[in-house]
């Protein structure tokens, strides 16, 4: 008789368990897509953290270069002493074209480009010595000289070779530029331009003297995105 009010209670029991065990395991479902959403979202902000990484370091530039100020300010003060000797030789100049015309006319297209050169130098450590640091700056975008230009030179613009011009001293040691038409040159570097196309050179160069860096590193770092060019082929 004490058995009739418990069975009389598992009736309802029974039937609820089996809606209360379906909530509950859809419950642990849910909590258990929850974890894998979760999880997945991590994952995929480290994967774009790690990329956003990965793409920093790649635009990462491949070397710049400084200005070293000792240098610089020597070479300021030799194309300083320049232009007064260019002076000097344009008045001695000027004196014997009364007796000597034709050694006087020579003399003074002589000593216009030594004074023309002396100008340009000051110009040019001037404004190497005024421009921010790195000067120099090489990386997958192109080649960045202020001393050159504004503007990065991308690499589909330019030809380049490394040239000895003199084995007194390993400062001859440069890299010589041949640039499209389109890339505009600061004043400085234009003069520079006119006068090593009148030598038959090439009209640009990296410059070494006044900077932290050798030719060698700089062209080990240009060969990375291209090639030099060959003698016989290349941009006039």
């Amino acid at each position: 008789a004490g058995a009739g009010p418990f069975r009389s209670a598992r009736q309802p029991l029974r039937a609820i368990a089996p809606g209360y065990a379906r909530q509950c395991l859809r419950s642990v479902m849910c909590a258990v897509r929850w974890g894998r959403r979760t999880q997945q979202g991590r994952l995929r902000l480290t994967l774009a953290a790690r990329g956003c990484s990965d793409g920093a370091m790649a635009r990462k530039p491949d070397l710049t270069a400084h200005p070293n100020p000792l240098r610089a300010g020597a070479l300021l003060g030799v194309w300083a002493l320049v232009v007064p000797a260019g002076l000097g030789a344009l008045a001695l100049a000027i004196s014997l074209l009364a007796e000597l015309p034709l050694v006087g006319l020579l003399f003074i297209a002589m000593a216009v480009l030594v004074l023309a050169a002396g100008c340009v130098g000051v110009l040019a450590a001037l404004d190497m010595l005024r421009q921010p640091a790195p000067i120099l700056t090489i990386s997958r975008d192109g080649l960045r000289d202020l001393r050159l230009s504004d503007q990065t030179i991308p690499w589909e613009a330019l030809d380049w070779r490394r040239a000895l011009l003199s084995t007194v001293r390993a400062n001859g040691d440069t890299v010589q530029l041949r640039l499209s038409p389109e890339i505009k040159l600061r004043p400085a570097a234009r003069a520079m331009a006119l006068a090593n196309r009148a030598l038959k050179r090439p009209p640009c160069s990296v410059l070494t003297f006044a900077l932290e860096v050798d030719a060698a590193a700089i062209a080990r770092a240009m060969a990375r995105h291209k090639d030099p060019w060959e003698r016989s082929s290349g941009k006039g």
